[in-house]
């Protein structure tokens, strides 16, 4: 867990998790929007909404209200309580994803990247947090979505052998189209 000065909240990611999640999510330009999948105390989202343009819309889904008071005070996050899948459901003809944020429940990252998917952008990023020894199924599911999947590019493999001590346990992919990064 890190402490992150600026948020004053505890947050689950390394500063390698922050640093990756920043990179992608100030490429966002509206009308695309950022999504994450498990909001625990909502400080990835709180991350995310730093890293962007104010313009671009930030939505966080979890299943569970445990929202830090920090983030339940925020306006310009969209923190919706429901199951992904539910959501994902009734997304159709919203907003188009730029980048997908998997944090949710990690034995069902398969299943929540598979009802989301269709709502990505043609060159979105998707980003699977805990891809490691301690989410074994989180790993065998990227595996099984990615490796030899023509229709994306992977862009960083976490070693899986390491815990969140490690600099990262971010498993990274681009749907193919034009790359956001050079």
């Amino acid at each position: 867990m890190n402490k992150n000065n600026e948020l004053d909240i505890q947050v689950e990611l390394t500063e390698g998790d922050i640093e990756i999640i920043k990179r992608y999510v100030n490429k966002i330009q509206f009308p695309d929007v950022y999504v994450e999948l498990g909001t625990a105390q909502g400080g990835s989202a709180l991350v995310a909404r730093e890293a962007t343009n104010k313009d671009v819309e930030i939505y966080s889904i979890d299943i569970l209200d445990r929202l830090h008071s920090k983030a339940r005070n925020r306006t310009d996050i969209k923190f919706i309580v429901s199951p992904s899948v539910e959501v994902a459901k009734i997304w159709d003809g919203f907003k188009k994803i730029k980048v997908l944020f998997i944090d949710a429940n990690h034995d069902k990252a398969k299943e929540d990247f598979l009802v989301w998917e269709k709502h990505l952008t043609k060159d979105a990023i998707v980003i699977f947090h805990d891809y490691a020894v301690h989410s074994p199924q989180v790993v065998m599911d990227c595996d099984e979505l990615f490796n030899n999947n023509p229709n994306y590019e992977i862009l960083f493999v976490p070693d899986s052998s390491i815990n969140r001590t490690g600099i990262t346990s971010i498993y990274q992919v681009q749907k193919l189209g034009t790359k956001i990064l050079e």
